[in-house]
């Protein structure tokens, strides 16, 4: 957390603490020191940056000359509030202009270098959002959520302020790659998750999250949306979740060889490992598991698993790292596996014979992949029926080989589909097939 964002949270539980006493009450020597040493580093930044942006702020001019740097003595509950409040109000005036961080993560045992982070710039209107005190606990849940999910965690999250952007917008920056959203720091936004959206006053929008029916409504509604069956979030809310959306998408990418390194130099001796298969093709096995929703929570086992496999192949596929990862998901199968046998049904999209003769009798060996010459008439079709029959939330079947680059190829179009190798679904399971298998006929 940067000093200002810390500053800051600290004001807001002195105000809620204010709250449980009377204005004539004694302060606590240890809180009096505390909001002095407050005093003593934010008065004069405040005045200096007043006086610096007279021009941009009609305020200003007078604060310039107004307000002091000088810490007050705050011995009783009363004058400590009111201190606390002008210091809040003279912070969110500031905010525009500050240098620093409105908020940074700090992460012990950090694996990443610190110039690495996932970075959320928002508009004016949306500082304050950012400066809720939630913030923390929320970032947290969202950590110790996906790093159970993924096996391993993501970079610390920074929030900044961004002059050039709307005042309701804010952007995520993940590895160079930018969602935008919009939010409304006074609203709250109820979803739809049907398609069809109750009366009720607001603002229309598509939310930002996944791009669903929804309406900023008054906080006052929030309880009227719910029993509706609307999924409701507070502005906060709307952006975490966009974060964790994002994330989802791609957490694959995360997984770099240096990063790779630090999660397994504990565990193994890595020069070995390197020898046995090269670092490219270690990285791309779990690139690849992390796409089909496989974690990487066993790591260390997975990489046991990964050297049984390749001694039992024969010389010319232990370099591939494609044909390891087929068999690796036999052991290590995708999460959602474990709700389709428990349901022991699946909806199925399928290629057509031809289509599956086709792309075998092109699948080329090369530089530890499997390759499959981009068809992107396939491409086209597989994007279009699986956006046809999303509502009976298909998985792709195919022959195992094809899996690998089947995935690639779809993942480089912006489009994400469960891709399942044929052997990996038992055949006790009832497979739906919800569309006519997928052929290259016009």
């Amino acid at each position: 957390m940067s000093t200002w964002a810390e500053h800051l949270d600290t004001l807001y539980k002195l105000q809620e603490l204010g709250k449980q006493h009377g204005p004539q009450d004694d302060v606590p020597e240890m809180v009096v020191q505390s909001i002095l040493q407050i005093q003593r580093h934010l008065l004069p930044n405040l005045k200096q940056i007043f006086s610096e942006h007279q021009d941009e702020d009609p305020s200003f001019p007078m604060l310039a000359t107004q307000f002091p740097t000088d810490p007050v003595s705050t011995p009783l509950w009363g004058q400590l509030t009111q201190a606390v409040g002008n210091l809040i109000i003279a912070m969110h005036l500031a905010l525009p202009y500050v240098n620093e961080p409105l908020y940074s993560e700090e992460l012990l045992d950090n694996i990443y270098p610190d110039y690495e982070c996932i970075l959320v710039s928002v508009g004016k209107e949306l500082l304050s959002t950012i400066q809720h005190h939630e913030l923390p606990t929320r970032l947290q849940q969202l950590r110790e959520k996906l790093e159970d999910m993924f096996g391993f965690p993501f970079p610390k999250v920074t929030f900044q302020d961004d002059s050039a952007l709307q005042p309701r917008t804010y952007t995520i920056s993940i590895g160079g790659h930018l969602r935008e959203g919009t939010a409304l720091h006074n609203k709250m936004l109820a979803i739809s998750t049907n398609g069809q959206f109750p009366s009720m006053k607001g603002v229309e929008c598509t939310d930002p999250i996944f791009g669903l029916p929804a309406k900023w409504i008054s906080p006052l509604m929030e309880k009227t949306a719910k029993s509706k069956g609307l999924v409701v979030l507070s502005p906060l809310g709307v952006i975490i979740a966009h974060i964790e959306r994002f994330l989802r998408t791609q957490y694959h990418k995360l997984l770099t060889a240096n990063v790779f390194t630090s999660l397994i130099e504990d565990y193994r001796d890595v020069a070995s490992m390197y020898i046995a298969l090269p670092k490219t093709e270690w990285v791309s096995i779990f690139q690849q598991c992390l796409r089909a929703n496989i974690s990487l929570i066993e790591l260390p086992r997975m990489v046991d698993t990964v050297l049984s496999i390749q001694r039992e192949l024969e010389e010319g596929l232990q370099y591939n790292g494609d044909y390891i990862y087929t068999n690796l998901r036999l052991v290590f199968p995708p999460r959602t596996l474990k709700g389709i046998l428990e349901v022991g049904k699946v909806h199925i999209l399928t290629l057509s014979d031809n289509v599956v003769d086709t792309l075998m009798a092109d699948l080329e060996t090369e530089e530890g992949k499997l390759h499959l010459p981009k068809n992107q008439t396939l491409l086209k079709k597989l994007t279009a029926v699986s956006l046809e029959t999303r509502a009976h939330s298909p998985i792709v079947l195919c022959p195992d080989l094809l899996v690998p680059d089947l995935t690639r190829q779809l993942d480089r179009q912006g489009f994400k589909v469960p891709i399942y190798m044929e052997s990996e679904i038992p055949e006790h399971i009832h497979r739906i097939p919800v569309a006519a298998a997928i052929t290259l006929d016009s």
